[in-house]
């Protein structure tokens, strides 16, 4: 279950510039080695993930769609909370 939703959104001169998107739960903190590599195509934190068919491509393809609208997308683990956040430019 998602714990915390928040969007944020950067102007200048009253345009929007930036918006902020990002999404975090509390649960065991990632590994560096597990931050490093989440958006990987077929890598799964949960080796028991693989009994209920998920084929980790969730957030690899998360990052192709952000990454072609020219954004960022990344994870942060800490105090566990672990946080996914998506930064897009808005034209």
């Amino acid at each position: 279950m998602i714990r915390r939703l928040r969007l944020k959104f950067v102007c200048i001169n009253m345009l929007i510039v930036l918006t902020l998107l990002a999404v975090e739960n509390s649960g065991e903190e990632l590994s560096k080695e597990d931050l490093k590599n989440v958006f990987r195509r077929f890598y799964r934190l949960d080796r028991a993930r693989s009994m209920n068919h998920s084929y980790g491509l969730g957030l690899a393809i998360a990052k192709q769609i952000v990454e072609s609208h020219r954004g960022k997308i990344w994870a942060e683990s800490r105090d566990g909370i672990n946080r996914f956040c998506v930064q897009l430019h808005c034209e």
